[in-house]
């Protein structure tokens, strides 16, 4: 897909971002019709749940289906929750907090 962002070119290195997938590229040139470029640098950083709305937390695909438990993570599938899933229940799967009940006696 397409980058979120991208930069450079003239006297900075070209760059682009997937915020989705959590990575940022760095380019060794400073233009873009350089299509065999070699990249400089590769950073990775952790992807924040409220940037994922709507999309797969395990392939970044355009997701259609919610955890049942926690109503939180997005899927695009059956597959792509099963391969999460130990991941998924361990560190964030928590089901959401009850409504307070009323007591009509009092």
């Amino acid at each position: 897909g397409e980058p979120a962002e991208k930069g450079g070119a003239g006297m900075m290195k070209c760059w682009f971002s997937y915020d989705i997938q959590g990575v940022d590229v760095t380019l060794k040139t400073t233009s873009w019709d350089d299509s065999g470029s070699p990249v400089a640098f590769y950073g990775f950083f952790p992807v924040s749940q409220g940037e994922m709305s709507g999309m797969c937390i395990a392939c970044a695909k355009q997701a259609s289906y919610r955890c049942s438990a926690c109503s939180q993570t997005w899927y695009c599938s059956q597959a792509c929750q099963r391969k999460d899933r130990s991941r998924h229940v361990a560190e964030e799967c928590r089901p959401p907090p009850a409504a307070p009940s009323q007591n009509p006696g009092m």
